[in-house]
């Protein structure tokens, strides 16, 4: 294996670090520089830890490299610097947090013009940022006391958080500020931090980030403005964006910590609560609507609100069938909860106002160039701003608030946002928001009527409940037998759906899709018009579970409209749209009348012929239960010796191939005897060497040429230069070879024979006995045992003695 051998390179910087004047860029060109430091090599730390390398360090990573330098090597160093510094030694961490010169010369990084370098500024950020992050092995005494001196540092300087919110822009900026926020553990610590970045203003300062060019900080106001064509700078759209996702991420993810700690570490969040506030909702609500329209605003203001109007719940802390939840948990988590559902409440009346703004928003939105697509020009595209805002009004209705209903249809939403629906008929993504509000609207759920009595509901009866799409009939409407409909009684109001249905002409422009039958290649909302189409079926229906609340309105504002679109409703919904439901219909697996493909019975398939040879049947079968010996089980197959290139398996064997007509018409007896004989010629054919007695036809007979070594004597030497030393065990673990005498003979090739030119020697040979170390040592004859095995144990292992009669005659003595 390669690791056997250690061949791994050993590191060279212990010796270098031992060399007179070694310069930091020298240690940090060695490729395992990062590995030792976390290893960490004492030497090496020791080494980084002086003063004056830390600081040759920091100015790796925050000043600028010479533009002399060829291009993919100029951030090479400063690049291992960053790697070296945040590698999390704990020797470097401690000296970093503890000199006050070094963290000067990291705050100075901040005190350059923007916009800053953005890999420069992601050293910084990852340098800072561990500092106030917890190792999982630290000591969590050495945290607390690393994370509050770092802590205290930057609360003494007092344009800490100016200066971040200066370079916000920089990506790898905000990415510090999260730390801040979220990364510092110890409940002490984290209200220290929440509480002074509250008191720096941190959410405000963020939220004025968000104001236009044009707009004064701080000045947002309640009058109603009209859009202006104005386009951001780059510089001010990804500020924009970044402050928006910012303040996003506060928002979240503070109210996930406060859902998951536990009852004692759980407090007051006072930057939370600054995010929360009505008053921050106005200012957000001033800087994106009185003023010019500026997209970037708009779409991180809507993200903003919509993370406010986001219900966070905890998430199943178990798994399986054994989930984690006790009483005493769970009762905080819903304190929360309650807390998030007064946010959402009071940001929905914060917005109420601003419904007829936001609708002017989506009538007359920001500029935008016209759009060359596959389909043709788009003079004015939809645009990020309103596919945003029709993302704010679906997140809008789904709260059920009681008076949002009736600003709606006051604003005329509903209308604005059919009429982008049908406009831009390629935008799936708009098309799956308005599909929402439709939704919405029509199942709208009034929170005074939640909680209904039985007195005044009836339960459906279960046998009739479906939840397939129910088909208007005539036998839908009660009032000819005299019966009402449990809700009759009371109409639940609902401005928003008479709005629909009437000023908006909703059902109007579902027939007239459904009708039109030359639709052009271009409309792709006709989904989610049958899913609008089959919310209209389901609510007017008697048998939907539950019942839509608001179905007496509906079935009122269907028999008011003119016969004619009742009855192009009804051939709509039992024609067009049934058919494509039952398309779309996905059948339960317990469906009686569901088809499998193993249930396939083509007639293609079922005649197929196959022969039928009960003769061939019976012989393979008897092949397949016979009981096959244990030479054929060892020699089946290849064995590791024939793929070697060694010259001592000169006597294997060559397998020959038998054949043999199963097909010919004989008796049981006859085919008993045929499948014997091949099957002993196959076993025969797996063997290594011929057994004694065996005639075998040899293929190399006519290629290899006999050499003699003698006579009989000749051949028993022969014969005993197989056996093994010792006990005389045979090298050979095949009980078959061991029964078989060895051969007499060796076969060569007649093409290199290299006994040609030599003669072979008559008679003994002599050699002579003497032994090179002086001792004269009787040579005993090698019995030759039956199976024709030599027994090489009567020589000594000192030198040649006994062999004086194997040299030839005349031949002088070694000695």
């Amino acid at each position: 294996m390669f690791w056997k051998y250690n061949s791994l390179t050993v590191s060279h910087l212990d010796t270098l670090l031992d060399k007179q004047g070694v310069t930091l860029q020298e240690i940090l060109e060695q490729e395992d520089i990062i590995q030792e430091c976390k290893s960490q090599n004492k030497k090496l730390v020791d080494y980084l830890t002086k003063q004056e390398i830390l600081s040759e360090l920091l100015d790796l990573i925050l000043q600028e490299p010479s533009p002399d330098l060829e291009e993919k090597l100029r951030f090479k160093l400063p690049n291992i610097a960053s790697e070296v510094i945040t590698c999390d030694v704990p020797q470097i961490n401690e000296k970093l947090s503890s000199d006050t010169t070094l963290l000067d010369k990291m705050y100075a990084f901040l005190e350059g013009s923007p916009p800053l370098n953005p890999l420069l500024t992601s050293f910084f950020s990852k340098a800072f940022g561990v500092l106030i992050t917890r190792r999982p092995e630290q000591n969590w005494y050495s945290y607390q006391y690393t994370c509050l001196q770092v802590i205290e540092y930057i609360k003494v300087k007092e344009g800490f958080t100016g200066l971040l919110l200066t370079h916000i822009a920089t990506s790898a900026v905000m990415d510090l500020l999260l730390r801040l926020i979220t990364c510092v553990e110890g409940t002490e610590n984290k209200q220290n931090i929440l509480t002074w970045l509250n008191d720096e203003r941190l959410i405000q300062r963020v939220l004025a980030l968000l104001a236009p060019p044009e707009v004064p900080p701080g000045d947002g106001g309640g009058g109603e403005g009209e859009s202006a064509v104005t386009a951001p700078e780059p510089v001010v759209g990804e500020q924009h964006d970044n402050a928006g996702q910012l303040l996003v991420e506060i928002i979240r993810v503070s109210r996930d910590a406060q859902i998951t700690a536990t009852p004692t570490e759980r407090f007051h969040n006072p930057l939370l609560a600054t995010a929360e506030s009505p008053d921050m909702v106005h200012l957000l609500l001033g800087y994106m609507l009185d003023g010019p329209a500026i997209e970037s605003t708009i779409v991180n203001g809507v993200e903003v609100l919509l993370s406010l109007l986001e219900i966070r719940r905890p998430a199943p802390q178990g798994g399986g069938f054994y989930p984690y939840t006790t009483e005493q948990d769970s009762t905080p988590n819903q304190a929360d909860i309650d807390r998030q559902q007064g946010v959402l409440q009071t940001t929905v009346e914060c917005l109420i106002p601003r419904l007829p703004q936001l609708t002017a928003l989506l009538i007359n939105p920001p500029y935008k160039p016209p759009v060359r697509t596959t389909c043709g020009v788009l003079n004015v595209p939809l645009g990020r701003s309103r596919l945003s805002l029709a993302k704010l009004f679906a997140a809008l209705l789904s709260t059920n608030h009681p008076p949002l209903n009736s600003a709606l249809a006051q604003a005329n939403t509903t209308t604005v946002l059919l009429d982008l629906f049908f406009e831009y008929s390629l935008n799936n993504f708009l098309h799956a928001q308005v599909e929402s509000c439709v939704h919405s609207i029509v199942f709208w759920k009034e929170k005074t009527d939640l909680d209904v009595t039985q007195e005044n509901v009836t339960s459906p009866d279960p046998n009739s409940s479906s939840l397939q799409t129910p088909k208007i009939t005539e036998a839908e409407t009660a009032d000819s037998d005299g019966t009402k409909h449990p809700l009759e009684e009371k109409i639940m109001d609902n401005p928003a759906l008479i709005h629909l249905l009437t000023n908006a002409r909703l059902l109007d422009r579902l027939i007239s899709t459904w009708t039109n039958t030359n639709l052009p290649p271009i409309v792709s909302y006709m989904g989610h018009v049958t899913r609008i189409s089959n919310d209209l079926v389901m609510a007017c229906g008697s048998d939907t579970v539950p019942l839509c609340q608001s179905r007496t309105l509906l079935l009122q504002l269907f028999a008011k409209l003119p016969e004619e679109t009742q009855t192009s409703w009804t051939a709509v919904t039992t024609g067009r749209l049934a058919d494509t439901n039952k398309m779309n219909e996905v059948k339960p697996s317990t469906d009686d009348k569901r088809t499998l493909s193993s249930d396939d019975e083509d007639s293609d398939f079922r005649d197929i012929q196959f022969p039928q040879d009960s003769a061939l049947q019976q012989m393979f079968s008897d092949y397949q239960m016979q009981e096959m010996s244990d030479n054929f089980i060892d020699s089946f197959g290849f064995h590791d010796d024939e793929f070697t290139e060694s010259d001592e398996n000169v006597s294997r064997g060559m397998r020959k191939l038998n054949s043999v007509n199963f097909l010919m018409q004989t008796d049981d007896s006859t085919k008993q005897a045929i499948f014997d004989s091949v099957c002993e010629q196959r076993i025969k054919a797996f063997r290594s060497s011929p057994t004694p007695g065996d005639s075998e036809d040899d293929p190399w007979a006519d290629k290899t040429a006999e050499i003699s070594f003698g006579g009989p004597g000749a051949r028993t030497s022969g014969e005993g230069a197989v056996r093994g030393e010792g006990d005389g065990e045979a090298v050979d673990s095949s009980d078959e070879e061991e029964s078989e005498p060895a051969p007499d003979k060796m076969e060569v090739d007649n093409d290199q024979d290299p006994w040609d030119t030599v003669a072979a020697p008559v008679g003994p040979v002599a050699m002579d006995t003497s032994s090179p170390w002086g001792q004269a040592v009787q040579a005993q004859a090698a019995p030759v045992g039956e199976t024709g095995w030599a027994d090489f144990g009567a020589f000594s292992s000192a030198g040649g003695e006994g062999m004086e009669g194997f040299l030839p005659q005349g031949e002088e003595s070694m000695e």
